[in-house]
């Protein structure tokens, strides 16, 4: 039996060209096989399913799962948190309770001190549903 190697972390970004995967893997999407190495075709997340290798190109459309890191952009400040582009249909709600380490208060706590319009930031989706933003 060949050894089975994974060079990165599921759902980690990488580039086209880089080895995700030496053995006896199947190739999934956005990836290529050169004898028994997958190497990445996109920019995008790694993912590692059972035995097959894919990518999640960053120019698709991405429908969150709950505990997935997802790179964003704050495209909005509102009164009680930001909204975030995460390159799905949805725009993502970060919370400020889910992001100051104090108890939020919106009289005296200013969001743009945290973050602004134009950032960007990693974060985890906690929740979602298709009948809300995640």
């Amino acid at each position: 039996m060949k050894n089975l190697v994974l060079f990165f972390e599921n759902r980690e970004l990488v580039t086209p060209g880089d080895l995700l995967a030496k053995g006896d893997y199947l190739a999934g999407e956005n990836v290529f096989r050169i004898n028994d190495e997958i190497y990445a075709t996109r920019i995008g997340l790694v993912e590692y399913s059972n035995k097959k290798v894919s990518v999640v190109a960053l120019k698709s459309f991405y429908v969150p799962s709950v505990n997935d890191l997802v790179i964003g952009k704050v495209v909005e400040v509102g009164t009680r948190g930001w909204m975030v582009e995460i390159n799905s249909p949805f725009l993502a709600l970060l919370r400020a309770s889910d992001a100051f380490t104090k108890p939020f208060n919106p009289k005296n706590d200013e969001l743009t001190s945290i973050l602004d319009v134009g950032d960007v930031i990693i974060a985890k989706i906690i929740a979602y549903d298709r009948t809300r933003d995640p």
